[in-house]
């Protein structure tokens, strides 16, 4: 049920969300519970941001969540 919400809401995203999102998957894999919460979160962020900008681009995604480099970084630390 959650996979299929969690398609549903990657459907409605434009490009950039969509690259930032795979960017942050190719960084950070799946593993356990704080990686699923984590993805989680960003993705309620992602969409909010994509509804209330339909057009944002990947460089405002990463000045208001910041570079997929940076969240995995400070995961990790």
């Amino acid at each position: 049920m959650i996979l299929v919400q969690l398609k549903a809401r990657i459907l409605k995203m434009n490009n950039s969300c969509k690259k930032y999102y795979k960017d942050l998957k190719l960084l950070l894999p799946l593993r356990g519970k704080k990686e699923k919460q984590l993805f989680e979160n960003i993705m309620l962020r992602l969409t909010e941001l994509n509804d209330t900008n339909p057009d944002i681009s990947y460089e405002d995604l990463c000045a208001a969540i910041g570079t997929p480099q940076e969240i995995v970084s400070e995961y990790y630390c």
